[in-house]
């Protein structure tokens, strides 16, 4: 680990609950994918357009989540097996429509806030100001999707 100047033992709880946000983003990641080369109906290009930008912005999450594991002195999987068994947002088979489909994002996004909550106090604890400042933007991020995606199906 580089000289962070940070407890090896708190950051061990730090990139395990990463580890967790990580998976789960890769998850919800590919779940978005999905939903862009699926989506059918009325909505289909406001939904095909608006999911290319999220997945585009998941992409994003995923590395940086992945470098911060490995600045803290951790391991970033990178097998759909090990992202699989980190995840906590379940896969979808198929949707049967466009309003399923925003349903489905707006309660992945909240669980990933959720997660991002609980790392962002737990890095606070262990003077980790560049992971909890990496879960602020994360956690704006999401919450403004939530709003989006919330709106659009009201």
């Amino acid at each position: 680990m580089a000289d962070l100047n940070l407890d090896k033992t708190k950051c061990e709880e730090v990139r395990g609950l990463l580890l967790q946000l990580l998976g789960s983003t890769f998850a919800l990641y590919l779940k978005t994918l999905g939903i862009h080369w699926n989506v059918k109906g009325a909505n289909f290009r406001g939904v095909h357009t608006w999911t290319n930008e999220q997945y585009e912005s998941l992409q994003g999450d995923v590395d940086a989540i992945g470098e911060r594991i490995v600045q803290l002195g951790g391991y970033a999987p990178a097998t759909f097996e090990e992202m699989g068994h980190l995840s906590q947002v379940m896969l979808a088979r198929e949707f049967r429509d466009a309003g399923a489909m925003l349903r489905a994002l707006v309660e992945d996004h909240a669980l990933l806030v959720r997660l991002a909550r609980k790392i962002s106090q737990v890095a606070a604890n262990a003077s980790d100001g560049g992971t909890t400042s990496l879960m602020d933007s994360f956690i704006q991020s999401h919450e403004k999707l939530i709003w989006m995606l919330s709106k659009s199906i009201e």
